[in-house]
């Protein structure tokens, strides 16, 4: 199998409040492209993520370690013809931000996606 290639990413969203909902799309997708978006908010709300949205399944969702007032979530969904926006929701009020991207090339037979060992905390550097 070839190595999935990057097909293009949408317009970022910034909020404040859920849901967050209205991620911009990549230009030229195609059918059974693999559509995934980062949702990043300033505030330990990890165990409170969740989206919605047809077709669109949380990875996960991981306090940055070593700064515990922020948060990594991730959510992929197969691209099927038709554009559905992400819904990023939680409780508490916090600035968030969220982008989507497309790669084109993933296996198209279940889920693309696979989290190795437990997920912990994210070891990110600025």
């Amino acid at each position: 199998m070839a190595v999935p290639t990057f097909v293009n990413v949408g317009t970022a969203q910034t909020g404040s409040g859920s849901p967050l909902s209205n991620t911009g799309a990549p230009a030229s997708r195609s059918t059974d492209d693999i559509e995934v978006s980062a949702f990043i908010a300033n505030a330990a709300i990890a165990s409170e993520i969740s989206v919605s949205g047809s077709g669109w399944l949380l990875i996960g969702a991981w306090q940055f370690d070593g700064a515990s007032d922020k948060t990594l979530a991730l959510a992929w969904r197969r691209y099927n013809g038709t554009n559905v926006n992400p819904s990023w929701n939680f409780t508490t009020a916090t600035s968030c931000y969220s982008r989507r991207w497309a790669r084109r090339g993933c296996w198209t037979g279940g889920t693309p996606v696979a989290v190795i060992g437990t997920p912990g905390t994210c070891s990110m550097s600025t």
